[in-house]
């Protein structure tokens, strides 16, 4: 992944057809106005009183919910991934996010057929993170580019904590807990494989901490002043039902 920054381990236009990202990172977020800008008809039939819920796994006061295509969402990603402590190691390259290109982005993974699923993090209901999830099948060409091994039911994970007062406080790995275990007993992952900077030494602890293993060692098709970087391979494998910590799925 990259961030924690995290990431996808995160993809950049060279390597996809579309751009896709990922990362890492935490600021105070104000609370959501739900505000809606003009959405494809998929977007409008998702939303609204008497709709399924967003929330994908919740635990301990700690939620996952798909991102919705609302502007108070790409206010959010964009003050976050503009935020230093984001910037430092989620595309550092790239120049600074605005709301239109957050959406040119943000919004065909949005969609319900989407490749990615796109999320925010909530805690006691306020929104710290951000994290995307995928089929490592679904980019198998970024797979092999980097060395990264994988089944059909291998999973990648980007993550990043928006809020920079939420960081320090072992949010990253509790998200990474929750996610996993989601993936795990609701998705049937057999392993959730991501990469991160070898210089990330943060990220590298919340991923141990959250059962990730370091793999090998791979260049990342990520880029920081133009290069690519180097990254561990981390794989956390299936737990059995004994080992995992219970998670609540709304519905």
């Amino acid at each position: 992944m990259r961030s924690l920054g995290p990431r996808r381990s995160n993809l950049s236009r060279a390597y996809l057809d579309r751009d896709v990202r990922r990362r890492r990172a935490f600021t105070p977020a104000a609370s959501l106005r739900h505000r809606s800008i003009p959405s494809p008809v998929w977007a409008v039939a998702h939303e609204g009183e008497g709709m399924p819920s967003t929330i994908l796994v919740e635990k301990d006061e700690l939620a996952i919910r798909r991102m919705r295509d609302s502007l108070d969402d790409y206010e959010l990603i964009v003050r976050w991934r503009n935020s230093p402590h984001v910037r430092q190691w989620w595309d550092p390259d790239e120049p600074t996010l605005t709301i239109a290109t957050a959406i040119e982005e943000y919004r065909p993974d949005i969609a319900p057929t989407a490749a990615t699923t796109l999320c925010i993090v909530e805690l006691r209901g306020t929104p710290v993170g951000f994290i995307q999830f995928y089929r490592w099948s679904s980019y198998a060409t970024e797979a092999g580019e980097i060395g990264i091994p994988f089944d059909d039911l291998s999973w990648g994970v980007d993550v990043f904590i928006g809020e920079r007062d939420a960081v320090g406080h072992g949010l990253g790995a509790r998200m990474m807990e929750l996610l996993c275990g989601y993936l795990e007993t609701g998705l049937d992952a057999s392993s959730v494989v991501l990469t991160t900077e070898v210089e990330n030494s943060v990220a590298i602890r919340c991923y141990e901490k959250a059962g990730f293993v370091k793999g090998p060692r791979v260049l990342d098709t990520d880029t920081r002043d133009g290069e690519r970087v180097w990254s561990w391979v981390m794989t956390r494998s299936r737990r059995s039902p004994a080992d995992r910590c219970g998670v609540s799925s709304p519905g």
